[in-house]
């Protein structure tokens, strides 16, 4: 029976137990691949964290735990520090905290943790951010009167917490408000060399998760009829599984054979220029099947951040393992001729997957997608001679004969918590000079540009 005291009232139950033993897809030590997702601050001061596991679920198909004990030393140091940089990054950023209206007081702690409160207070130690709160609990607590109030006179530091949103946190909240809608992971934008508020795009700039936004005259797909599906269920095996009949992806051996592993990686068999046929909405199995990876809402964090000879660029707060997809290149598709009579195609990416081969021998329907006014963070993925991301062309909600696949991010290795993500904006004149036998950088051919990724097998341009 209760003793009536706080504690005791606010005592939470006890989580169940989760059950590892009888799971399938662990690795060889018996170990499951996770991620750090979130984290909160519960009644008791003490911060728990929210991790997402790969290739375990419960009976009901949840896959989320809150509990920091089934979690690896270094996967925790790892996310407290990359938290501990951000939230640093936020107090020198800016002083001001955003305050919140509603009584849900079991969640002050996180949303002030949230906004790096102890870390600006540190900073600016005037903030008595208990007394503001107070007196709004206080008000809005208080019963309507007949007669309004005089409007009290603001004090002096009282445009710590009623500034008007910077454009920061204009497109911070677009921005993930588009992602999150999509259940996709969050985006956040830093600034530590010059006085750069937010990137440089368009007025109007529409952020778009994931799909493409059509140029008027562009066909869509709407015709589920045109779909090969799978009936098999589970999509065990690329050779009966009926939506790969048109897939021209073949494993080691000559037979049909998918895009990825098990563990839901990308597994480097696919040739450039071969599209992925990912199962439809029209297949049976769900998004856990082994052919489902490029349409899965994004769970990678994303930071869109200045660098300092490069304008932005994107990095991940977290570790990103090799063959891990990251996103799809989105924007307005447009018509291959449209996209070459733009005054402003820096943009523009190519959809034929023939990056490899001369303008003459391109095919004939052929599309682009520019991100210029439309698009993602992929947008801001810069190039390097020595990328750590490909990309390859994959279709899942329409069929490859409407030459409008997706292009999807994928790290070619490791990458380490903080390190810009890359890519070969022209794989071609790479591939170039690695069959040449000249070495460093060369002489800059018409149209291009100087590279400066800084790599040791920088070929001195890029277009």
């Amino acid at each position: 029976m209760s003793d009536g005291s706080d504690n005791e009232l606010w005592r939470p139950s006890n989580s169940p137990s989760e059950h590892f033993t009888d799971a399938s897809g662990a690795d060889e030590n018996d170990e499951w691949p996770v991620e750090i997702v979130g984290e909160e601050v519960d009644h008791r001061g003490e911060v728990r964290y929210e991790a997402r596991w790969g290739n375990w679920k419960r009976p009901d198909g949840t896959n989320v735990t809150w509990n920091n004990s089934y979690l690896d030393p270094g996967i925790l140091r790892r996310w407290k520090h990359a938290q501990k940089i951000h939230r640093n990054r936020l107090a020198r950023e800016s002083q001001e905290i955003e305050l919140w209206f509603d009584l849900d007081v079991h969640n002050d702690e996180t949303r002030l943790r949230a906004q790096a409160y102890e870390e600006k207070l540190r900073i600016s130690p005037e903030i008595d951010l208990e007394e503001q709160m107070l007196r709004l609990r206080e008000k809005r607590s208080q019963p309507p009167r007949s007669i309004a109030p005089l409007p009290v006179r603001a004090k002096s530091n009282a445009n710590i917490f009623k500034k008007p949103r910077s454009l920061r946190d204009k497109l911070y909240m677009e921005w993930n408000y588009a992602a999150h809608s999509c259940h996709a992971a969050k985006i956040t934008l830093s600034n530590e060399v010059d006085d750069d508020e937010v990137p440089d795009v368009p007025p109007g700039f529409e952020y778009i998760e994931t799909g493409y936004v059509y140029s008027p005259g562009i066909p869509q797909f709407e015709d589920d009829g045109l779909f090969v599906k799978c009936e098999c269920g589970d999509c065990s095996s690329a050779e009966t599984c009926g939506c790969q009949d048109p897939s021209e992806l073949l494993d080691s051996d000559g037979r049909r054979g998918y895009a990825y592993t098990s563990e839901g990686l990308f597994n480097f068999t696919c040739p450039p220029g071969v599209i992925v046929i990912e199962c439809n909405r029209c297949c049976e199995c769900d998004m856990h099947c082994i052919n489902r990876v490029a349409q899965r809402p994004r769970d990678v964090p994303i930071e869109i951040f200045k660098t300092r000879n490069r304008g932005w660029g994107v990095r991940s707060p977290v570790h990103v393992e090799r063959g891990k997809v990251l996103g799809i290149y989105t924007g307005l598709l447009l018509t291959r001729e449209s996209a070459d009579n733009l005054v402003d195609n820096v943009y523009c990416f190519d959809l034929d997957g023939q990056e490899n081969v001369d303008d003459s021998e391109r095919v004939s329907h052929a599309y682009s997608v520019d991100s210029k006014r439309h698009g993602n963070w992929t947008r801001f993925i810069n190039h390097s001679c020595s990328p750590n991301l490909r990309v390859y062309l994959v279709v899942y909600d329409n069929v490859p004969e409407m030459y409008t696949p997706y292009l999807a991010f994928v790290a070619t290795e490791d990458i380490e918590p903080g390190n810009e993500f890359t890519f070969d904006y022209d794989p071609a004149a790479g591939n170039t000079q690695a069959k040449g036998k000249g070495k460093g950088k060369q002489r800059i051919p018409e149209g291009a540009s100087p590279c400066e990724c800084g790599s040791a097998s920088c070929r001195g341009w890029m277009r």
